[in-house]
């Protein structure tokens, strides 16, 4: 049976430096979640590094099949991996905002009721496109009518639309977070601390941006076509986004410089 809807048909080649790359990083990851005691983000990230490496894995498997067309349990595992790993790049990016607003930004002052449930709400939204997207993804893969092509397809669109609205708040909030506490005058948000997440958050833009113009953009599009694409604003991202993580210690994004009238501050709470 042939691919019912746009699937790229992986290559050795790209499949295995993928994998290598992303296990070579993975192993980077793991050491730096140990130092930093199971730091929250870090073990989301050593979760999705091990995802990419056996999903590209199992691509490379995917390309030595004798019809790479035909429908075989492997192509099952390929895309079910590739597309379930994403989820775990948003858990880490709230995980990380969460924690500079928390530790970083206020002190370890309350947050306010509607922050932490805005947190809450934005990982269960996450967790349920996520599912969305695996269960369209599998019904895709198994089409029997065009009835029920359109119905997953309307699946993918609102699972992919519903990320991408998830990552573009994370990013808004960033910034958001970031002028709020410098128009206070006083000197807690770090720049370093600001471009770290940042940083993620417009990585994992890229690639949202791009899982937008694949389900929307017919199957003979170059975009749906040629692995590059898949390359080059998929797992670029994400390897970027890997290397980003170790290069600036996300743990630190807890650990913001203590300012002048913070000892006083907190000293007057506990009296």
């Amino acid at each position: 049976m042939a691919l019912p809807f746009a699937l790229t048909a992986p290559s050795l080649i790209p499949a295995v430096v993928a994998c290598i790359a992303f296990f070579v990083v993975e192993l980077l990851m793991i050491y730096r979640a140990i130092q930093t005691r199971g730091f929250e983000p870090y073990t989301y990230l050593c979760t999705f590094g091990l995802i990419r490496a056996i999903a590209y894995a199992t691509r490379a498997a995917w390309s030595q099949e004798a019809d790479p067309t035909a429908l075989t349990p492997t192509v099952y595992v390929a895309e079910i991996l590739s597309t379930a790993g994403f989820v775990i790049v948003l858990f880490a990016e709230y995980g990380a905002l969460a924690q500079w607003v928390q530790h970083g930004l206020r002190r370890g002052e309350a947050s306010p009721l509607w922050e932490s449930r805005f947190f809450r709400i934005a990982r269960a939204a996450t967790l349920l496109f996520q599912i969305l997207s695996i269960v369209a993804t599998v019904k895709l893969l198994d089409v029997k009518s065009l009835e029920e092509f359109n119905n997953a397809q309307t699946l993918r669109y609102a699972a992919t639309y519903g990320l991408f609205a998830v990552g573009i708040v994370h990013l808004l909030l960033t910034a958001a977070y970031f002028g709020y506490f410098v128009s206070l005058g006083n000197e807690r948000p770090r720049v370093r601390h600001f471009v770290t997440i940042m940083g993620i958050s417009v990585m994992a833009t890229i690639e949202l941006v791009y899982k937008i113009v694949v389900v929307t953009s017919p199957a003979t599009a170059a975009i749906n076509s040629q692995e590059a694409y898949l390359y080059g604003l998929a797992a670029l991202p994400e390897f970027v986004i890997m290397v980003w993580s170790l290069v600036f210690n996300l743990a630190e994004l807890k650990m913001e410089k203590m300012m002048p009238g913070d000892a006083e501050i907190a000293m007057s709470r506990r009296g």
